[in-house]
């Protein structure tokens, strides 16, 4: 499982421009697993919102909630995730059901951990100011405390 963040290419100007008016940056991100990328590898989404969201969602699975979504912002595209009660692994699926991950739910909180980490130095290394940089930082807090 990844959660892809494709920053080739990308045009850090434009993306200055936006979040000097206090908007939230938008890049490509999208998972992909077995050879299937969702949404799509062209995704581009709000990364920094739904990464933030995505923090508090595998949290509360992490400590007992044995069900979440993991949205995508912009568009009606999301995985449901539940719990297998067999393995205790993450079971994805999109609101269609047209296919489903099973993913060990450690191994999906360090894919999402080096996400936020991938993201904020992509950032920060090319002088971008965003809204949620304090909640990406308490994202990455919340994720750093789970084992």
């Amino acid at each position: 499982m990844q959660i892809v963040l494709p920053f080739d290419d990308f045009d850090w100007e434009l993306v200055s421009k936006y979040t000097k008016r206090g908007r939230s940056p938008y890049f490509k991100v999208f998972f992909s697993h077995q050879n299937r990328s969702y949404p799509d590898e062209s995704w581009f989404d709000f990364g920094t919102v739904i990464l933030g969201w995505w923090s508090i969602d595998y949290k509360n699975i992490f400590e007992g909630k044995f069900s979440g979504e993991f949205l995508f912002m912009d568009g009606p595209y999301g995985l449901n995730a539940t719990v297998s009660s067999d393995t205790r692994d993450l079971i994805l699926t999109p609101p269609d059901k047209s296919f489903q991950w099973e993913i060990p739910t450690r191994e999906f909180g360090i894919e999402l951990r080096s996400a936020l980490n991938h993201v904020m130095r992509e950032l920060e290394s090319n002088g971008i100011d965003y809204p949620e940089k304090e909640s990406l930082k308490k994202g990455l807090q919340l994720l750093q405390n789970i084992p």
